[in-house]
């Protein structure tokens, strides 16, 4: 091999013809092309069926065309085995449990009036704060004022907005007791 950049048609051209790489058939132009792309269709024979029935339904599937806002949400949030709401609920409930029997609450503290979050109140909070994404305020608590301009009804409605606290508190996902603790071998920090 002769003094070269190193460019591809080196390595094509190179070597023992009679090598037991013989039977790989390169293009007749490998050679002379300056990049290491060639074709490895013959354009000449090669022919794509595109008269092909495909009648494949595009876009989501499992939809119904009459579904309201509420029934995307739960598709999203359920699978056949899963309710991620019921997990929540449950994790919010064992989470605030574990707060309540290891702080110390003063005697008119809110967190003596916790009661478990239920199914339904998951769902109105989960509501709230998608509708605290569209609605912006500068404070959670402007969303729950009873005068003025600003006045965002709909959010008294639903629920408190010491209820609403209360549960945002002690939101939680996971179990806090089967999770790996920090510092050790498979500490995972989004379990947490």
């Amino acid at each position: 091999m002769e003094d070269s950049d190193g460019d591809i048609t080196d390595i094509v051209t190179s070597g023992d013809e009679d090598s037991d790489d013989a039977d790989v058939e390169m293009p007749d132009n490998a050679a002379r092309q300056p990049n290491p792309w060639f074709s490895v269709v013959d354009k000449e024979t090669f022919e794509l069926d595109v008269n092909r029935d495909f009648e494949e339904r595009i876009g989501p599937c499992g939809f119904e065309a009459n579904f309201s806002p509420v029934d995307y949400f739960d598709k999203f949030l359920k699978t056949e085995d899963d309710d991620l709401i019921d997990r929540i609920v449950d994790e919010t409930n064992r989470y605030a449990n574990q707060c309540q029997t290891t702080e110390n609450p003063t005697r008119h503290a809110r967190s003596n009036e916790w009661s478990p979050v239920s199914y339904a109140e998951m769902r109105a909070f989960i509501g709230l704060v998608l509708a605290m994404g569209i609605v912006k305020k500068s404070s959670i608590e402007s969303y729950w004022e009873a005068s003025g301009i600003s006045e965002t009804p709909n959010f008294r409605d639903v629920m408190s907005r010491n209820r609403f606290q209360a549960i945002l508190r002690y939101l939680h996902c996971s179990d806090n007791t089967t999770a790996v603790p920090r510092g050790q071998p498979g500490y995972d920090p989004s379990t947490r």
